[in-house]
């Protein structure tokens, strides 16, 4: 995806031609911008269940308390 941005980016800026978007330089890219692939999982990585059902109670009673919409509350996933 991200070579394919590169390629795009390099076309609007009339540079089609003038970049490699190899997979080396994906990876020096991802090297000089700190992006890895984590791996999260164990025990110490899963989900608090009891404060993600707090969570939910607490949000509900906000949303009820400033009679919110579904249009009014933002999604980030």
């Amino acid at each position: 995806m991200l070579q394919e941005k590169g390629r795009d980016l390099a076309k609007k800026m009339g540079e089609e031609g003038a970049c490699q978007f190899s997979d080396g330089w994906l990876h020096r890219f991802k090297v000089r911008h700190g992006i890895r692939k984590l791996d999260i999982s164990g025990e110490s990585k899963s989900a608090n269940l009891p404060s993600a059902e707090e969570f939910v109670d607490r949000f509900a009673k906000i949303v009820e308390e400033h009679n919110l919409t579904s249009e009014q509350i933002y999604n980030a996933d």
